[in-house]
């Protein structure tokens, strides 16, 4: 490989992980009711069938796989038993007891195992998603990160990294609520107009001249 070792890419974050599935609307209600991911707006010029979520400061990238190829070995995938050392995608969890028991809840065939380093126990959770795709859920970060070439990396800065990126999480989510509620505000006075239109009555009337009118959409000035 050609290039100067000691100068990477100038990379920032993680943005996606793209997996191919058969079934878009099956997979989305997997990765939405299991794992909490919500579906986002997706670029309308793309010219095949997908979906695009996000949640955990991560975007999930699910696309529609068409070919027979592909299809067979999607469908050679799901039938694999659950394996811990299969490719697989890893989330964090602070109780993975209670991620035990929801994969329970929710039918989830599951396979667990321990870590043991020292005197730091981890736990990890191994699944599938509904393509065979394997999904790992583990407390994981009660290990330090230890770069082979240097000093441990602080939890402090570990953790100030983790809040930065929940508060971008919970800004997206608060900014889409937003404009979700703006919509709705918008579309009711929209409805208020046209109903004091239907009873006759001017677009700038007060409470007061239509309280006696029977009217469901009352336009206030």
């Amino acid at each position: 490989m050609k290039g100067v070792r000691g100068r990477p890419l100038p990379l920032s974050s993680l943005n996606h992980i793209s997996r191919n599935c058969r079934d878009i609307l099956a997979s989305v209600a997997f990765y939405e009711d299991v794992l909490g991911f919500i579906q986002i707006v997706r670029p309308s010029r793309f010219d095949f069938d997908g979906a695009w979520l996000f949640q955990y400061g991560i975007g999930l990238h699910l696309l529609k796989e068409e070919t027979d190829e592909g299809l067979a070995l999607l469908e050679r995938t799901r039938c694999k038993a659950i394996d811990p050392r299969a490719d697989h995608i890893s989330f964090q969890a602070d109780n993975t007891g209670v991620v035990e028991q929801r994969l329970r809840e929710f039918g989830v065939e599951y396979k667990k195992q321990t870590v043991i380093e020292g005197n730091i126990r981890v736990q990890q959770i191994f699944f599938h998603d509904p393509d065979g795709h394997m999904i790992e859920i583990c407390d994981c970060e009660a290990l330090p990160i230890i770069p082979l070439s240097g000093d441990c990396l602080t939890c402090p800065a570990r953790f100030k990294q983790r809040r930065l990126a929940h508060a971008k999480e919970e800004k997206m989510i608060e900014n889409a609520q937003n404009e979700s509620l703006a919509a709705t505000i918008e579309e009711d006075l929209k409805w208020g107009v046209r109903a004091s239109r239907q009873v006759g009555l001017p677009k700038t009337a007060s409470c007061g001249d239509i309280a006696g009118n029977d009217s469901m959409f009352p336009v206030c000035a």
